[in-house]
């Protein structure tokens, strides 16, 4: 059973966090070999920086060939969908 990368993050994305944010999905990506999960079930704030982390992130992962999922707490999904950006990264919205 092969592993995937997961990188989890929990607490506040923000401005004060962002690049330590951008930096270690950088690193989740470029380890991994086909696939990876970014967990964010812990987010309890999600700011528009953490929107453009997630948008380069995902631009480095089809780079490399890489299925980035994303794995939403509630904020972090009430706010890609607020920006339009729910099924942009191919997370199914609450029914």
């Amino acid at each position: 059973m092969s592993h995937l990368p997961r990188l989890v993050v929990d607490g506040d994305v923000d401005d004060r966090l962002v690049d330590d944010f951008t930096d270690a999905i950088f690193k989740t990506i470029i380890d991994a070999h086909g696939a990876a999960v970014l967990d964010m079930t812990g987010v309890t704030y999600f700011g528009s920086n953490g929107i453009g982390a997630l948008l380069t992130a995902n631009a480095l992962a089809h780079d490399h060939a890489v299925e980035l999922t994303i794995e939403p707490s509630r904020i972090v999904r009430r706010v890609l969908d607020i920006a339009g950006l729910a099924t942009f990264f191919g997370i199914a919205l609450d029914h």
